[in-house]
């Protein structure tokens, strides 16, 4: 894999996903738009960023 893993929601499940995949060192990220502090908090303690919108995770995944 060449590029970034996308997870559309980083919450329960995806932080945990993101949080496995980017402790083995990928690149992962999501899109907090719109989303509680809860979620924000998850996705950042899971080592996740922010694409800043559902089109630019997209276009910017390969996964």
């Amino acid at each position: 894999m060449t590029g970034p893993v996308g997870i559309i929601s980083a919450g329960d499940m995806g932080a945990a996903i993101g949080a496995m995949l980017t402790s083995g060192g990928v690149d992962v990220a999501t899109d907090l738009t719109g989303r509680s502090e809860l979620t924000r908090t998850r996705a950042a303690e899971a080592g996740m960023r922010d694409a800043g919108s559902t089109d630019a995770l997209v276009e910017e995944c390969d996964l």
